[in-house]
């Protein structure tokens, strides 16, 4: 919020006045009320965006610093050791401030009561000089006559490559989420993206199944595969996306996240997209 004071008129930097109806903090914008710090806040956005509790990249991270950046379905594979947690954020110097750093993310702000638990990660100022990111929001130079103007696009796009090392062709285009080749109201699997939810189901029962078609020992744990390979298979073969995620395998992982949602305070859950069938 620092920073965003900053890049601010001055004339524009008087504190909002939070309107009596507003109970919660949870109901501010992701920029509204900046005044009000140490906050969870909804991801920023125009104001002709359909309302949302996506939580800001800064609260994503601060839980990240708990849960690690294993998430699931990867966490049933994959053990969290002190390589999954973020060891440094990288950032120019003029977009690092250190007590709002320090409030938002350190051990020593509002995640004080539950630092024990956390893997704090520091920052790496970039160095003076260093080329800028060619698609970073133009800075308004304060004072100026025509101050460069930018408006955020309404418009999300990704571009995911060939999983095939030697080529460079496109795999899939997505355009706000969608397929390039389908239709929004296309309820075919095949519209399914590889970065969507349904096809990382199907991906980790595949890798089930692939553990499974042998009895090679794995001597560091001391079972065998195929034994593990049921017991994570247990969680995959549920009939819903939600019952997955609640699984008995990830009870620490869910509890420690509980914790540190309740931390942060007026949360509101993101709930009703995991109640579907994935067969």
């Amino acid at each position: 919020m620092e920073i965003l004071i900053n890049a601010m008129d001055p004339r524009e930097v008087e504190p909002w006045q939070p309107p009596e109806s507003t109970s919660s903090p949870s109901h501010l914008q992701g920029r509204g009320h900046f005044s009000l710090l140490g906050y969870v806040r909804r991801k920023p956005s125009r104001a002709d965006a359909e309302p949302t509790l996506s939580k800001s990249c800064t609260d994503k991270l601060a839980v990240k610093q708990f849960t690690s950046v294993v998430a699931f379905p990867a966490d049933c594979f994959v053990q969290r050791t002190d390589n999954a947690y973020l060891k440094n954020l990288i950032t120019y110097s003029d977009q690092y401030d250190q007590v709002g750093f320090e409030r938002a993310l350190g051990p020593r702000g509002r995640l004080a009561n539950i630092s024990g638990d956390g893997h704090f990660f520091g920052i790496e100022e970039l160095p003076q000089g260093s080329p800028r990111f060619l698609f970073e929001k133009p800075t308004n130079i304060v004072g100026t006559a025509s101050p460069q103007k930018s408006k955020a696009a309404n418009t999300s796009t990704m571009w995911v490559a060939s999983p095939n090392p030697s080529g460079n062709a496109v795999h899939e285009v997505l355009v706000n989420g969608v397929k390039q080749g389908y239709k929004q109201w296309d309820h075919r699997q095949s519209k399914a993206s590889v970065v969507s939810r349904r096809h990382l189901i199907h991906l980790a029962r595949s890798i089930c199944t692939d553990m499974s078609g042998g009895d090679t020992s794995d001597l560091s744990l001391g079972y065998r595969l195929n034994e593990i390979a049921a017991t994570i298979s247990g969680v995959f073969n549920q009939d819903q996306y939600s019952k997955m995620k609640a699984s008995h395998l990830r009870y620490e992982a869910i509890e420690l996240k509980a914790r540190v949602k309740r931390s942060l305070g007026s949360w509101q859950q993101n709930s009703g997209d995991s109640e579907w069938p994935c067969d």
